[in-house]
């Protein structure tokens, strides 16, 4: 195996699973940008991803946008990166 896989939940500051947020991964080495959005229990799942730095970000229509940086994956890793979303206050 060559690859490393990203996976994790969203939930919002209650703890409510946040179903369709988008997660971006970002290789910051190449700059590739990978897509993908969580399922109905608010799960998401990113295999096949190169080694390297990624910088990974969640978000929603009505929650605040969250970006951790700093990951690093080698191969055969699997990293669970979870995000907790704040509601938007107007």
């Amino acid at each position: 195996q060559t690859a490393a896989t990203i996976t994790g939940t969203v939930s919002d500051q209650s703890g409510a699973v946040v179903p369709g947020a988008q997660i971006t991964i970002t290789n910051v080495g190449t700059g590739q940008v990978r897509s993908t959005q969580t399922d109905a229990v608010g799960r998401y799942h990113a295999p096949g991803l190169n080694p390297g730095g990624y910088t990974l970000s969640a978000a929603s229509a009505v929650f605040e946008t969250v970006v951790r940086s700093g990951i690093t994956l080698t191969v055969g890793r699997e990293v669970v990166m979870n995000f907790t979303l704040n509601h938007y206050f107007y």
